[in-house]
């Protein structure tokens, strides 16, 4: 991952795959590649360099503040863990990052957002913690403390699989649930059930709509 710096320079992110595990490490660049000046260029370490780290996405916050990085480290099987770094390299939580969740089996396939006055985000995954099937959970975290209520929101349940929570816009719709039933004129109704993620406000509301074929 590569993010444009306040004052015009990049902040590169990476992983390091070597044993035991891979880890996550960044540094300072100007435009030339030339690395900045007391920084690392070897990198600095994101992740917990005894836990292996995958699958990084880094967004920018703020002039004022630095950017948010969130991966999947192994631990308890997939868990999710979080850092904010300042534009001048400070990782502003605790080393190694906070973890977002910890919850048994997998938690994979994480997508982020950030509200309106880039005061909280809002990360959303797919989890694995009932060993069945699925489901998508979510946690708000404060971005000035690391600090969230350590109560995971369940946004589905349901008995089939429900996959990718990514919000293309500040609302986001997802199909949870559809059936399908033959009436006795021979029409079919058609019911599905959507859950609707409000980026901004971090709201969520269920909606149910049916048709009549």
């Amino acid at each position: 991952s590569v993010v444009p710096t306040p004052d015009g320079k990049f902040m590169i992110f990476w992983m390091e795959d070597a044993w035991p595990a891979s880890s996550l490490k960044f540094t300072k660049i100007d435009s030339e590649g030339n690395i900045e000046i007391g920084w690392n260029p070897n990198g600095n370490s994101l992740s917990n360099p005894s836990f292996d780290s995958r699958n990084l996405t880094v967004k920018s916050v703020a002039d004022e503040s630095g950017v948010l990085a969130i991966w999947t480290q192994d631990g308890n099987f997939s868990d999710i863990y979080a850092q904010m770094i300042s534009w001048d390299g400070e990782a502003l939580w605790n080393e190694g990052g906070i973890a977002v969740s910890e919850a048994d089996n997998d938690q994979v396939n994480f997508s982020f957002e950030f509200n309106e006055s880039k005061t909280h985000a809002l990360v959303t995954w797919e989890d694995y913690r009932n060993g069945t099937d699925f489901e998508i959970f979510g946690e708000v975290i404060d971005l000035e403390s690391g600090s969230s209520n350590n109560q995971d929101v369940q946004f589905s349940n349901d008995t089939t699989n429900q996959y990718n929570p990514t919000p293309n816009e500040n609302v986001y719709k997802m199909k949870l649930h559809e059936e399908k039933t033959m009436q006795p004129d021979g029409s079919t109704v058609k019911e599905t059930l959507y859950l609707e993620l409000d980026y901004t406000t971090f709201g969520f509301k269920k909606l149910r709509k049916i048709k009549k074929k």
